[in-house]
């Protein structure tokens, strides 16, 4: 093999693992910081905790979960774009 091929690999090695050392390092920010939550899966994250929440609650539900989610643990109101002229 000629040394460019070799510095190709080389380079190409080196992103892929760099590619992977930050994603591991973007999961584990959070138990970093000390927040709970669901544990993170390297490839898909929380991606099974969504799926398992939509066969649960159905996929008519799912737009709602983060309101849902505030509303439980921050007692916020939600107030729609639409409604502005009442509520001023």
């Amino acid at each position: 093999m000629s040394v460019l091929t070799v510095g190709i690999i080389l380079l190409l090695i080196y992103f892929v693992s760099l590619a992977l050392w930050r994603r591991y390092k973007f999961l584990k920010l959070r138990e970093e910081l000390g927040l709970v939550g669901p544990s993170t899966d390297f490839i898909t994250g929380n991606l099974k905790d969504i799926m398992r929440w939509d066969k649960e609650n159905g996929l008519e539900n799912s737009p709602y979960v983060r309101l849902n989610l505030a509303d439980k643990s921050f007692q916020w109101k939600f107030i729609p774009l639409h409604t502005t002229a009442d509520v001023f």
